[in-house]
């Protein structure tokens, strides 16, 4: 057995280690506490939103539900107002339409959309925009309307006339 060689792994995996914990840097004598090697960057805090489902099928004259999931990022911290685009005669709501993320944190809004009974059949696409300050980001649902035409009194049944003879 080759013992050179299993200390080196050790070494190795102790080395992973350290640099998915930013702690190599220390090890070496780089960015130390207490002393700068120039300028650090730090991620900016933002934002994230997307909703689920993304992709819904609906009737003419129905709704459709989404939910809207916030995340803050980097320490996000900030109240993020949603809106969203509709279709021509579509209309919807959010609950609540407006959020305050707190730093790391997530939270969520419902979206309910009216398909409207003049809508025909085909895809077509609300954009929903989560707002804070400046910044802003935005998510799509894509509303799939399938033609169904139902008729609350049918003109014809398949159902047997009274007195008929079933033959088997």
């Amino acid at each position: 057995m080759n013992k050179t060689r299993y200390k080196n792994c050790t070494i190795i995996l102790v080395l992973l280690c350290l640099s998915s914990m930013a702690l190599l840097p220390m090890v070496f004598g780089e960015n130390t506490p207490g002393t700068s090697t120039g300028p650090t960057q730090t991620p900016n805090a933002d934002f994230y939103l997307y909703n689920t489902p993304s992709y819904q099928y609906a009737l003419a004259n129905s709704q459709v539900s989404s939910t809207i999931k916030l995340y803050s990022l980097n320490s996000f911290t900030g109240t993020v107002s949603l809106t969203a685009t509709y279709p021509t005669g579509w209309s919807g709501s959010f609950t609540p339409p407006s959020t305050n993320l707190k730093a790391n944190s997530a939270s969520s809004s419902a979206l309910s959309v009216t398909v409207p009974s003049s809508a025909t059949a085909g895809k077509y696409t609300v954009t929903v925009t989560g707002t804070s300050g400046s910044t802003t980001h935005s998510a799509t649902v894509t509303v799939q309307v399938i033609s169904a035409t139902l008729s609350p009194n049918p003109t014809t049944t398949n159902r047997p006339q009274a007195g008929a003879t079933i033959n088997q």
